[in-house]
C-alpha cells in the first residue's frame, strides 16, 4: 500500500464557488474492522468489515459573510475501490457526522465505496 498518497500535502485545496476552504486533513486509517446491521447500513445488507485501510480526509469551508463552517468528511478506500461514491447522513433537515452516519460509512466502505458526509455546518 502506499500511505504517501493519504499524505496531507497530496490532497490538493479544492476550489468551491462561493465558499472559501479553511483546511483540509488526511489522515491514513489502517485495519478497520466494525459489524453493521443492514438496519444501519441502508438499503444494503448487514456487512462485517474487516482490515480495510482508508484515507480520512476533511474538508473545512466557511461561506465568506454567512458566519457559518462546515465540514465534510470522506474516507477513500486505499485498495478495492468499487470506483463509486457512496454519501451518507442528512434526509430532511438533518446533517451526517454522527453515530448513525458513520455506521452507514462503514458499511459503505466495506463494499468498497469511497463514502462521504457533512455536518452541514452543525456542531
Amino acid at each position: 500500500m502506499n500511505n504517501t498518497a493519504c499524505a496531507p500535502a497530496n490532497i490538493p485545496y479544492p476550489t468551491l464557488f462561493g465558499a472559501e476552504v479553511l483546511h483540509v486533513s488526511a489522515s491514513l486509517v489502517e485495519n478497520f474492522t466494525r459489524d453493521v446491521s443492514d438496519q444501519l447500513n441502508y438499503g444494503h445488507p448487514s456487512i462485517s468489515v474487516k482490515g480495510v485501510d482508508y484515507c480520512n480526509v476533511t474538508v473545512t469551508y466557511t461561506h465568506p459573510g454567512q458566519n457559518d463552517t462546515l465540514n465534510v468528511e470522506t474516507w477513500l478506500p486505499m485498495k478495492n475501490w468499487n470506483r463509486r461514491l457512496q454519501a451518507v447522513g442528512g434526509g430532511g433537515w438533518v446533517s451526517g457526522r454522527f453515530p448513525l452516519s458513520y455506521a452507514a460509512m462503514a458499511g459503505a466502505i466495506g463494499e468498497g465505496y469511497a463514502t462521504s458526509t457533512t455536518d452541514g455546518g452543525l456542531i
